[in-house]
């Protein structure tokens, strides 16, 4: 089945890379605030735009260093921004231009009060443009980086 689903935003546009379905909920991930921010939206089919809720700050993932800026004066204010993000059960996965973030929600917990605690930081290949990744049931990540120029996109899994 496929449909389309509008989303306008409470107070401006968001560029928004991360999304994830979960408990009938889209969870839409803003990349260029610091901290990001977590909207969502229910998960269904409308002529109407849906307006985005404001679920969360994900505080829990750090902000660059002055060592990142130093390191990459180009792109090191870019490095914690969130890139990619999946849900599947009871875990979600964060991830961004340098590392990923593991969430796991706890029974009698739902996934806002998950992403408003820290997440577990996994520390990823050092590849450059890391632009999706999810879960793949079988205990471990699969991370695919943006295509850069005439290279192939590559594609790799990271044990958890």
């Amino acid at each position: 089945m496929e449909w389309i689903q509008r989303v306008r935003y409470p107070d401006r546009p968001y560029d928004v890379e991360g999304v994830a379905v979960a408990d009938d909920r889209v969870y839409l991930l803003a990349k260029a605030t610091v901290p990001p921010r977590l909207f969502s939206v229910p998960l269904a089919s409308s002529d109407q735009a849906d307006t985005a809720v404001l679920e969360t700050h994900l505080t829990g993932i750090p902000q660059p260093t002055a060592q990142d800026l130093l390191e990459d004066d180009r792109f090191g204010e870019f490095s914690s921004q969130p890139t990619g993000f999946d849900i599947d059960g009871r875990t979600a996965v964060v991830l961004t231009y340098r590392d990923a973030y593991l969430y796991r929600r706890r029974i009698g917990q739902d996934w806002v009060e998950s992403f408003s605690s820290l997440p577990v930081r996994i520390p990823l290949p050092d590849h450059d443009g890391m632009e999706a990744v999810c879960l793949d049931g079988r205990g471990g990540l699969i991370v695919t980086r943006e295509r850069q120029g005439t290279s192939r996109a590559g594609i790799f899994r990271v044990e958890l």
